[in-house]
């Protein structure tokens, strides 16, 4: 600009405009450099959460290039957070699935409507394809729209559901080996489910109705009623009877509504086939009764053991939301995490909480701010912290996962799992940034489990002790009356008779001594009564002289034991293990030598079954099918763990088995 003509007023005032002009410059050169610095706070805040976070964190933009990931997400897909980087949406997506995930994608970044969390598969870089929860949210990516998700693997969950499945086979199985009818029959009348006894005593019910059955017109109508007052949410039981051919059959009948929804869903049927017990002497048809009543309640304890195990899976699977991600990385992420976040400053006091934290403690926003955190927990807790938290910020290794309780100022206690690290800011002193969970429910479920398995195997125990009381008590004594009676027959005819049947008389006397013997050998196998009598050593004594007769095989045994100090329930789970792994021997072993060792030190009890015969192959026993696998080494297995202990079994073919089993014991 030429300056030439203007006067003096006139330059002066444009000198000023310019000064005006350069003061704007420097205050908006002061602004930008002030948002520069909050912009770089913010984005180390939002990788200190996203580096820490629990899931993996991935931010794609323009053909689905991934332009941002966390290491959490680089575990997930196996890749590097560099090559992960480089890598596409169609590089991580199943190629069944990329079509609608790549559509997905389109209509996040277009601005269009989408379903913000989906499950989905995913392929790790080692090429094997991983179930995936994830939760999408619309977001900008150096001026461009982009696509911000959170990976949750599912793994664990999707195994948990497997196991269920599992389970389910395991139930059905167990209605399948039922030794009695077990029959559903649905809203129509008609059958829906029956088991292997129901189909080989009435053949294939399936689709047909009561009517349908070839039965005389008084239990048909007897049938109709029960199942019409089933129906009406009534409990039927009594005894059904009908002539199949010449001969008269008898039932107990069971039949109970099955409730879902609050309403009636069908009837379920049990069907117990009497007809010997009717024409048993009143005594043995009592204890039948007793017997095929408990039967009853087994499978019923069963049943909703069942049904309160999936109950719980199902309302875990349903409590693991996944965290919801908004447009705002930092703030987002940490107010809508479902798991606890909280910032802890220098002196331990809280600097900045989430509402999933005001949840886990019970105790609202205003007033966890500038609380200490040491109020949440017992002092020992609280050193512990202190000495991880020095040794962070020392950077110097410190356990980056761990669980501790935390006492809720309404009394309630939790278990919390605890992820901190430090987290430091150009102008203030390094904070604790804590991810907590609560993990209360899942040791209450571990623990309900373990606790549900020690009352199965003692509801068999029970089983067991009150079937070989009756054999023993009842059928055995009616035996010896007949011995008796045969023998006062004999003394009562003259010689002329006698000698005619004597020898019928010795044959029956015979037959019956053998059925005692028969008798007391199941009783004894049901129930040990030598174990409860004598003590453990006594019991496993018999065990080895009736393996030695079995096989005549010597057995060397190494015993160190004060039988003192163990229980009786462990006893009788200990001798249950060593009668099946005896079994198993005779069975399957074909051994020439066996060794028997047990040893009681620092209130530990070890024992060590070994033998040389062919052995097997673990891993192809764990391949197998359930139905293929035997339930022997899964009864002892869920027998040591009732005790608190561990089993261990090494075998190899043609190399011989050990059994080895270690169990802690507290005073008898």
């Amino acid at each position: 600009m030429s300056h030439a003509g203007k006067t003096k007023d006139e330059l002066l005032a444009e000198l000023g405009e310019l000064r005006l002009k350069i003061s704007d410059l420097e205050k908006e050169q002061m602004e930008w450099k002030r948002s520069k610095e909050k912009l770089i706070e913010s984005e180390q805040n939002f990788r200190a959460i996203s580096e820490n976070a629990n899931d993996g964190i991935l931010i794609a933009a323009g053909e689905g290039l991934h332009v941002f990931a966390n290491e959490r997400a680089a575990e997930i897909t196996g890749y590097p957070v560099s090559e992960l980087l480089e890598t596409t949406i169609k590089d991580l997506a199943h190629p069944d699935d990329f079509d609608e995930i790549m559509k997905r994608y389109r209509n996040i970044v277009e601005g269009m409507p989408f379903s913000r969390q989906y499950e989905t598969r995913m392929i790790r870089k080692d090429g094997k394809a991983l179930p995936v929860e994830v939760a999408s949210a619309r977001t900008a990516w150096q001026g461009q729209p982009a696509d911000i998700v959170i990976l949750r693997d599912i793994t664990e969950r999707k195994q948990a559901e497997a196991a269920l499945r599992e389970s389910e086979a395991r139930l059905r199985t167990a209605i399948e080996s039922l030794p009695f009818d077990f029959f559903f029959i649905d809203q129509t009348g008609r059958y829906v489910m029956q088991n292997s006894t129901c189909r080989e005593n009435w053949g294939n019910l399936l689709g047909k109705r009561p009517e349908d059955l070839e039965v005389d017109e008084e239990t048909l109508a007897l049938w109709t009623n029960n199942n019409s007052r089933a129906f009406g949410g009534e409990v039927v039981e009594g005894e059904v009877s009908f002539k199949a051919g010449e001969e008269k059959r008898y039932y107990h009948n069971i039949i109970s509504p099955i409730h879902e929804g609050g309403k009636i869903q069908g009837i379920l049927g049990v069907n117990i086939d009497i007809s010997q017990r009717k024409k048993a002497e009143n005594a043995i048809r009592a204890s039948q009764e007793e017997l095929e009543q408990q039967v009853e309640q087994r499978t019923a304890d069963l049943l909703q053991a069942n049904r309160k195990l999936h109950r719980e899976i199902q309302e875990r699977s349903r409590a693991e939301q996944a965290l919801r991600q908004s447009e705002e990385h930092f703030r987002s992420i940490f107010e809508k995490s479902q798991d606890a976040i909280c910032l802890i400053d220098d002196e331990g006091y809280f600097h900045m909480v989430n509402e999933a934290m005001c949840d886990l403690t019970g105790v609202s926003r205003q007033e966890l701010i500038n609380k200490h955190y040491s109020a949440f927990m017992d002092k020992e807790t609280y050193d512990l912290m202190e000495q991880y938290w020095q040794q962070r910020k020392r950077d110097e290794p410190a356990p980056s996962r761990y669980e501790f309780t935390l006492f809720r100022p309404d009394g309630d206690i939790r278990i919390v799992e605890n992820v901190p690290t430090v987290v430091r800011f150009s102008d203030k002193s390094p904070l604790t940034l804590a991810i907590l969970r609560d993990v209360t429910r899942r040791r209450q479920m571990e623990d309900a489990l373990d606790s549900m398995r020690s009352k199965l195997l003692n509801l068999q125990e029970s089983e067991r002790r009150t079937i070989s009381r009756v054999l023993h008590d009842t059928i055995g004594q009616n035996i010896s009356i007949l011995d008796f009676n045969l023998t006062t027959i004999a003394e009562m005819v003259d010689e002329t008779s006698l000698e005619k049947i004597k020898g019928l008389i010795e044959n029956m006397r015979s037959v019956i001594r053998e059925t005692g013997d028969k008798l007391r050998d199941i009783s004894s196998g049901l129930h040990p009564r030598i174990v409860q009598e004598l003590g453990l050593m006594a019991g496993i004594n018999n065990l080895i002289d009736r393996l030695r007769r079995a096989t005549g095989l010597e057995v060397e045994t190494s015993v160190v034991l004060d039988e003192s100090q163990i229980e009786e329930s462990v006893a009788s789970n200990l001798y249950r293990i060593v009668q099946e792994a005896f079994t198993n021997i005779v069975k399957h072993s074909k051994c020439s030598a066996v060794s028997f060792e047990m040893d009681l030190a620092d209130s530990r009890l070890a024992m060590v079954i070994k033998d040389n015969g062919q052995g097997f192959d673990m891993e192809d026993v764990n391949r197998r099918e359930i139905e293929r696998r035997g339930m022997g080494i899964f009864i002892m297995t869920e027998r040591v763990k009732a005790m608190g202990g561990k089993l261990h079994i090494v075998s190899k073919p043609n190399r011989g088995t050990q059994l080895q089993v270690e169990v802690p014991l507290t005073m008898a």
